[in-house]
C-alpha cells in the first residue's frame, strides 16, 4: 500500500509516542535518512558481516541479507537491531512503514536509555556523522510540525454491506 507523506508523518508520531521517544527526533531522522521514502533500502554491510558466511546464521541467507541492509524510512541496519536484541523478525516487514517505525523507535529508545549524549551520532554511526548533524539541526522544525500535527485528508470510508441473515 502506498501512503502519503502526511500519513507517514502520523505513523511516525504515533510510533514515537508509543515507544517513548521524541517524535521530532524520529521525524528528523526520516527527513535526512530517507526523505520520507518508505521503500528505500540499501545493502550496506559492515566489515564484520562481510567476513561471515550466510549459512552461519540461524535464519540463513535471509537473515544475513537483512543484517546488512538499511531499511525503509528510518534507514537502520538489521545489524543495529541485532545489537540491541530486537525480538522481532528480520524480514521484509522491516521495510514496511509501521514495522520500520516500530523497529527504528526501538533502536532509538535503547540509545536514549543507554545515556548516550550524542543520540543521533550513535543512531547513524560515526561514519555518517554529517547526516546525524543535519538531523540535529532539523529537530526544531519538526518540534513545530509535531505540535501542529496536521489532520490527515482521507476519503470517506465506504459503508460495509449489511450482512444477510
Amino acid at each position: 500500500m502506498i501512503f502519503t507523506k502526511q500519513e507517514i508523518a502520523h505513523f511516525a508520531i504515533d510510533a514515537a509516542e508509543k515507544a517513548g521517544v521524541p517524535a521530532p527526533m524520529v521525524c528528523s531522522i526520516i527527513e535526512v535518512a530517507s526523505q520520507w521514502n518508505a521503500s528505500l533500502s540499501e545493502w550496506e554491510p559492515s566489515r564484520w558481516l562481510l567476513g561471515q558466511h550466510p549459512l552461519d546464521f540461524r535464519g540463513g541467507e535471509e537473515e544475513y541479507l537483512a543484517l546488512g541492509t538499511r531499511w525503509g524510512l528510518m534507514q537502520f541496519t538489521g545489524e543495529q537491531l541485532r545489537t540491541f536484541e530486537w525480538k522481532g523478525k528480520f524480514s521484509a516487514e522491516l521495510g514496511e512503514p509501521q514495522g520500520n517505525l516500530e523497529a527504528g523507535c526501538f533502536i532509538l529508545k535503547k540509545i536514549i536509555d543507554s545515556g548516550s549524549k550524542n543520540v543521533l551520532t550513535h543512531y547513524f554511526g560515526l561514519e555518517r556523522r554529517r547526516v546525524a548533524d543535519l538531523a540535529v539541526k532539523l529537530i526544531p522544525t519538526f518540534e513545530r510540525f509535531v505540535l501542529e500535527r496536521p489532520a490527515i485528508e482521507r476519503a470517506p470510508l465506504a459503508k460495509s454491506p449489511t450482512p444477510v441473515s
